[in-house]
Formats: structure tokens, C-alpha cells, sequence
């Protein structure tokens, strides 16, 4: 889809289309670094589409907002096999060993690619961080993406004390575990 439309006619497909060309446009405006991301969190936030997203061998529902938000956030883990992956491949080189049988058969198996830095994902997830939690109408599942993904990370974020707000209406362990963590 990302290589035969163009950045318009994926942007009416991602808020115009069915459900599920809905995800996939939005992945493909994800891969290009659309300008348009945050209205297109925003839009899928007020909507209630979701899609049957099958992972592995594990599928169920999903809203769009949420796996817009987790494709991005996970970015992060593809920026740094991508940063492996080039420091393998240079020692490899290095060594003399691009033509074995080690480098030719583990090249075809990293197959890791981002047009994103480390510095423009941390930069998006922190306005739809703020998008989620400036709206006391979040869902739980949403608000509490935000919490558990930045407390894997151990990532403090300087906004935390916006899920004291979320904690109390929602009543949530994983919520409760962040803001503990941010506090200490």
C-alpha cells in the first residue's frame, strides 16, 4: 500500500477507509514520518474503530489509537537493532568475514529498517503521552499503555504527575507502580 499511494491518498485511506485499511495506511504514514501523525492520533482517539490484529500466534481486538501508539513506541526497540545490526555488520567487514556463511545467512534474518531517530520517536511519544493524558476521557487500557511501556523502559517522564488523576478513577496497579517509580 506505503509504495503505490501516495502521502494523500494514504491520509483519506487512514481516516476515511474501513477499519483495516485504516491500520495499514497508518502504519505506512508511520513508516514515511507523516506530519500528519498526531491529527491521526487524535482522530482515532475520538473514534471507537478497531481491528483484529493477530501477532505472532496471539490475536484479539484492538483500537487503532492504542496500536498506533504501540507500533510507535516499539520504534524504539527497531532503532536499536537497526544501530546492532550496523556495528555487527561493520565487524564483520572489518574481520574480513562478509562472504561467510555466518554473515550471509544472519544478514538475511536482521532485517531491520526505521527512517526514525531515537530523538524524533522519544519527541512523538511524549505529545501523544500528553495527548492521552490531558484528555480525562482516556481509557484505562490507553493510560495504562503509557505507564507500563515507560515503566519497562524506565523511562521517567516529567509529566507523571498527570496519571495521579487516572490512578484515582481508575484504580490501577500498573498506573499505581509508575507513579511510584517516578516519585523515588
Amino acid at each position: 500500500m506505503g509504495d503505490a499511494a501516495s502521502n494523500k491518498e494514504l491520509e483519506y485511506i487512514a481516516y476515511n477507509g474501513h477499519h483495516v485499511p485504516k491500520y495499514y495506511a497508518m502504519i505506512n504514514l508511520f513508516r514515511q514520518k507523516s506530519k500528519s501523525l498526531e491529527k491521526l492520533f487524535r482522530h482515532y482517539r475520538k473514534s471507537n474503530d478497531s481491528v483484529s490484529i493477530l501477532k505472532g500466534c496471539v490475536g484479539g481486538f484492538s483500537r487503532l489509537d492504542e496500536e498506533m501508539y504501540l507500533n510507535i513506541f516499539f520504534e524504539k526497540q527497531v532503532i536499536k537493532q537497526t544501530e546492532w545490526k550496523k556495528k555487527w555488520k561493520d565487524s564483520m567487514i572489518i574481520n574480513n568475514k562478509q562472504n561467510t556463511a555466518e554473515y550471509l545467512g544472519t544478514e538475511n534474518l536482521l532485517n531491520t529498517k526505521t527512517n526514525w531517530t531515537q530523538k524524533e520517536i522519544d519527541s512523538l511519544i511524549n505529545k501523544l503521552d500528553i495527548i492521552i493524558l490531558d484528555d480525562h476521557e482516556s481509557s484505562k487500557r490507553l493510560v495504562e499503555m503509557v505507564a507500563e511501556l515507560n515503566f519497562y523502559t524506565e523511562t521517567k517522564r516529567p509529566y507523571f504527575q498527570k496519571l495521579i488523576y487516572f490512578n484515582e478513577k481508575y484504580s490501577s496497579e500498573i498506573i499505581k507502580k509508575y507513579i511510584e517509580f517516578c516519585s523515588k
